[in-house]
């Protein structure tokens, strides 16, 4: 099982590969940028598993109502596909 201080410690490692990144290649930036998001989800999901201390900013990041959605689904929610954008957002907090 992962411990908060590992997932802790991956997101400061991808942050500072992303931020640090002064090469010329989009796509290594890209892949970064992706690697980091992972990693701070990861967290995020850990938090919220461990007591929903961060429910605010995993709401913030799923910024369309498709991913509400899919989140919503994931909680085990019923009734959401018919929920607006900011009813989803009242629904998951």
């Amino acid at each position: 099982m992962t411990t908060y201080l590992q997932l802790k410690s991956a997101v400061i490692e991808a942050s500072r590969k992303y931020r640090n990144y002064r090469g010329k290649s989009a796509k290594t930036l890209a892949k970064r940028k992706a690697a980091y998001e992972a990693a701070q989800a990861a967290l995020d999901a850990y938090q919220y598993e461990q007591g929903g201390k961060c429910v605010e900013r995993l709401i913030r990041r799923l910024s369309t109502v498709k991913e509400l959605k899919a989140e919503a689904k994931r909680r085990g929610f019923r009734g959401y596909s018919r929920l607006s954008k900011a009813q989803l957002i009242r629904l998951l907090a």
